[in-house]
């Protein structure tokens, strides 16, 4: 499993600078790049530590660890449903708007085949 990749992901949907977060989770900025980029591994406390920060389930980073829907997958879908996206910052609100509206989509769509 990728960790890295996906703890990242997690923390810019969460809009988080990288040094913020190396703050929160108390370890140097340097770290947290070699995490992200999976060329550290950790431990599955550190994984609870990342999810306690960053206020998501647990789960969910695990669920995406071993998923790997790359981000560049999402800003790019994002971007042809007319979402601004500036990759050369934090991705923020908008962004977030955007995957919530998706699921509520897929979401409805879900219930009408179940009706069906």
């Amino acid at each position: 499993m990728n960790f890295g990749k996906a703890l990242k992901t997690v923390r810019l949907i969460k809009g988080i600078s990288q040094k913020e977060a190396a703050g929160l989770l108390h370890m140097d900025d340097r770290t947290l790049r070699d995490i992200e980029a999976d060329k550290t591994r950790i431990t599955a406390e550190q994984v609870e530590q990342f999810a306690g920060v960053y206020l998501v389930d647990i789960t969910l980073i695990y669920d995406m660890a071993k998923e790997q829907v790359p981000l560049q997958n999402i800003v790019h879908e994002a971007k042809r449903d007319g979402i601004v996206v500036n990759q050369n910052q934090e991705i923020g609100k908008g962004l977030i708007e955007y995957l919530i509206s998706r699921v509520e989509t897929l979401e409805t769509r879900i219930q009408q085949l179940e009706q069906n």
